[in-house]
C-alpha cells in the first residue's frame, strides 16, 4: 500500500482524502466514493480500503496502491455506520445503524457472505480480535455489546448458570441438549434455549438472574403442582413445563431454582383416587336427571323424524313405526298422540282435496 498513510471519510463531498503520515500532506486528488462516507478501515493483506457509505447503504472499495474505487459499490445494511476488519481471514464486518445488523464481506471477492447477523438496537462502531476471531459490535440503542463468533458469524452470549440446592439439578442447553457446566463461564449461541432439569426427588422452582452486589432478578417462576402434577409425575409423563426454558439473548449469570419433591404419592392412593374420580364421574353420568335429559332429547329426534315423514309414507307404514318407536321407548305417549292427531289432520285434507277435484 505505500509507506505510511492515512485514509479520512469526508462525508459532507463523498469523498476520501489520503494523508502522507510522514509529511502530513495529502497526496493527490480526493477519491469519490459513496454517498456521506462515515466509517473507514483497511485490509492491509490486500492494500484495500473500506468505506461505509451511510446514506446509500453501500462499502466503497480502494485500492490503496493507486488510491483508486475498484469496481462497483457493494450493498450491505441500511445506515452502514462503522467497519472492522480481520486481516487473517480477510473478512470485513459492517455495523449497520438503520436496521440492527452485521454484514460480512468476502475480503478476496468483495462480494457480501450470507445473511446479515442480527445483533443489538443501534450498532455504532465495530472491532475484530483476529487472534481469538471474535467481533465486537457496541450498541448504542440499548447499552450492549454484541458478541460474534468469527468461525461461524454467529452472535454468541457468555453465560455462567449455577442451580440451588447445588445438586438438585443440572441445565441442558441448545439444539443438542449439552450439559453445561456450574459456575463456569460458557459460550453459547445467542437465541439458545436452555432448560433446567432436576434431579429425582426435586422439581424445579425459578429461573433468577445474578445481577451483582447481592442482587438478583426473577425471571420465570413455576405455578404451584396440582394434584394431575403429582400424579404425572408418578406415572414418568410430566413434559417440561414452559417456566423451565430460558431463552439465552445476553450476556449474564443465571440461576437454576429447586426445591426438594414431598414423598411420593403411595400407588394405592393413587389407584384409589382413580377410582373415586371415575366412580363420581359414571354416578353423575347416570342420575336420573341426566337420564331424563338424554331420554328427552333422544326423544325429541325421533318425533321430529315421524312428523318429517308424514305425507312422505303411506298412512298404514307411518302409523306402524310410529306404533314401534312406542313399544321400545323411544317417543312417548304424548309424542305419539301428538303424530296421530297430524296424520289424521293430514290425511282429511288430503281426503277432502281428492273430493274436491
Amino acid at each position: 500500500m505505500g509507506p505510511s498513510r492515512v485514509y479520512v471519510a469526508n462525508s459532507g463531498d463523498n469523498t476520501v482524502s489520503v494523508i502522507d503520515e510522514q509529511s502530513n500532506t495529502r497526496i493527490g486528488k480526493d477519491i469519490s466514493v459513496g454517498h456521506d462516507p462515515i466509517g473507514i478501515a483497511v485490509l492491509t493483506s490486500y492494500g484495500r480500503v473500506y468505506v461505509a457509505n451511510f446514506r446509500d447503504n453501500t462499502v466503497s472499495v480502494i485500492n490503496g496502491t493507486s488510491n483508486t474505487k475498484i469496481g462497483k459499490d457493494i450493498p450491505v445494511g441500511s445506515i452502514p455506520s462503522d467497519i472492522g476488519v480481520d486481516d487473517f481471514t480477510h473478512t470485513i464486518y459492517v455495523a449497520n445503524n438503520g436496521d440492527n445488523t452485521v454484514s460480512v464481506i468476502n475480503g478476496t471477492s468483495n462480494t457480501k457472505i450470507g445473511k446479515d447477523i442480527p445483533v443489538g438496537s443501534g450498532p455504532a462502531a465495530i472491532g475484530t480480535d483476529s487472534l481469538t476471531k471474535t467481533i465486537y459490535v457496541a450498541n448504542s440503542g440499548d447499552n450492549t455489546v454484541s458478541v460474534i463468533d468469527g468461525n461461524t458469524n454467529k452472535v454468541v452470549a457468555r453465560v455462567m448458570f449455577k442451580t440451588e440446592p447445588f445438586n438438585a439439578g443440572y441445565i441442558e442447553c441448545g439444539e443438542d441438549k449439552l450439559k453445561a457446566p456450574m459456575s463456569q463461564q460458557i459460550y453459547v449461541w445467542s437465541g439458545s434455549q436452555c432448560t433446567a432439569k432436576p434431579y429425582q426427588d426435586f422439581e424445579f422452582v425459578s429461573w433468577q438472574e445474578d445481577l451483582g452486589h447481592n442482587s438478583t432478578q426473577l425471571i420465570s417462576l413455576v405455578p404451584q403442582s396440582s394434584i394431575v402434577d403429582s400424579i404425572l409425575d408418578f406415572l414418568h409423563i410430566n413434559p417440561d413445563k414452559p417456566e423451565t426454558r430460558l431463552n439465552i439473548t445476553k450476556f449474564g449469570n443465571f440461576t437454576a431454582n429447586f426445591k426438594a419433591l414431598p414423598p411420593p404419592i403411595p400407588p394405592v392412593y393413587i389407584i384409589t383416587l382413580f377410582g373415586i374420580v371415575v366412580t363420581a364421574f359414571v354416578s353423575s353420568w347416570l342420575t336420573p336427571a341426566i337420564i331424563g335429559r338424554r331420554k328427552t332429547k333422544m326423544q325429541r329426534k325421533y318425533l321430529k323424524e315421524c312428523i318429517n315423514q308424514i305425507g312422505k309414507l303411506d298412512k298404514n307404514a307411518i302409523e306402524e313405526k310410529i306404533i314401534g318407536y312406542y313399544v321400545d321407548g323411544k317417543i312417548s305417549q304424548e309424542h305419539r298422540q301428538l303424530l296421530n292427531d297430524k296424520i289424521s289432520e293430514y290425511y282429511k285434507k288430503e281426503k277432502g282435496s281428492e273430493e274436491y277435484g
